[in-house]
């Protein structure tokens, strides 16, 4: 799935298409305006953000709705804007967050898939919650904290500081496999990537010429690990390292570059790419490229903006919902 936005910001639509860019279906025709789709694990939802019912831009709706578009229901309401959506791996609980439009804050919530139960959380985060794979745990960095590194078991305030006070953290990510936490440190000449334990022990740094790490993303296996990098010279570069920061090789540059994914079987990596036009104009486009650098091409072409994708989850092949969204 991906979103679609017109030139004219006005449209905001939530599309599904193919892997390779076939196949692309319109899924809320029935909304003026939706965002950042997210597909369940188990592929049987699609959650994203729409605007309030009386078109108050500040306010967002959560929804979620089949991989058809059928079936649409809200979940829950927050006067401000939605910035992310994280399903827990098990299904059944949505993470989600971003600017509260009353207080001009961060904000965080979990609630059930049905919106019948919302989790308190203790504090904001300025990053995207994320879950360990077992969907017990979420890992956050708290608001005005230093930076520290939190986890925190959903049914519990309790929470368990695993980086140091004096290590400014971000962007904490569990590996699938549950063996590690990798995040961003901010240091005196730029950031760099670690990982360590989910207990906190052996944090380890995986890079250490990196400028600015916009974002990364686990390999399905855990065994890689993509990361997005702004540099001093105003350009974007896709790295892929193996998981102990060995190997790392660039794979891609632009100033565009944005967002990097792996595909569910680890064969692609999909990304945002904004192209200047001309002295007034912009596109936004998805593309997608091999991890050893071959093969690239894009899967979207201009003149909306095309953004946010997300892959169906890898399923039995008797299941009929495959295919990417996005916000379109």
């Amino acid at each position: 799935v991906y979103k679609l936005e017109d030139a004219n910001n006005e449209v905001y639509e939530v599309h599904r298409m193919a892997p390779d860019g076939s196949n692309d279906v319109l899924l809320t025709d029935q909304l003026a305006r939706s965002t950042v789709p997210k597909w369940s694990p188990d592929g049987k939802w699609i959650a994203f953000a729409g605007d309030l019912e009386d078109g108050n831009r500040y306010g967002h709706i959560l929804y979620r709705m089949r991989p058809d578009g059928s079936n649409l229901q809200a979940i829950n309401v927050r006067y401000g804007d939605i910035g992310y959506i994280e399903w827990s791996p098990d299904s059944r609980w949505i993470a989600f967050g971003g600017i509260d439009g009353a207080e001009l804050a961060y904000y965080n919530r979990v609630v059930s898939v049905d919106g019948e139960q919302e989790v308190d959380l203790p504090y904001r985060s300025i990053n995207p919650l994320k879950w360990s794979p077992d969907s017990t745990h979420l890992i956050f960095v708290p608001e005005g904290y230093h930076s520290i590194i939190v986890q925190m078991p959903i049914f519990s305030s309790e929470t368990e500081a695993l980086t140091p006070p004096d290590m400014h953290t971000r962007l904490p990510q569990y590996s699938p496999d549950g063996e590690w936490i990798a995040f961003a440190v901010m240091e005196e000449n730029g950031q760099n990537l670690y990982r360590m334990r989910p207990d906190g022990s052996e944090i380890q740094p995986l890079t250490e010429s990196m400028t600015s790490i916009e974002s990364f993303d686990w390999s399905p296996d855990s065994q890689q690990i993509i990361l997005n990098n702004y540099t001093w010279e105003d350009t974007r570069e896709l790295y892929v390292m193996d998981a102990d920061g060995s190997n790392q090789q660039l794979l891609y540059q632009e100033p565009g570059l944005f967002a990097p994914i792996w595909s569910p079987d680890g064969e692609w990596i999909v990304f945002d790419l904004v192209t200047q036009v001309d002295e007034h104009q912009f596109d936004i486009d998805i593309y997608r490229i091999r991890p050893d650098g071959s093969d690239i091409d894009p899967l979207t072409s201009g003149p909306a903006y095309q953004s946010n994708p997300d892959f169906s989850p890898i399923l039995e092949p008797s299941t009929p919902h495959t295919g990417m969204v996005g916000l379109g």
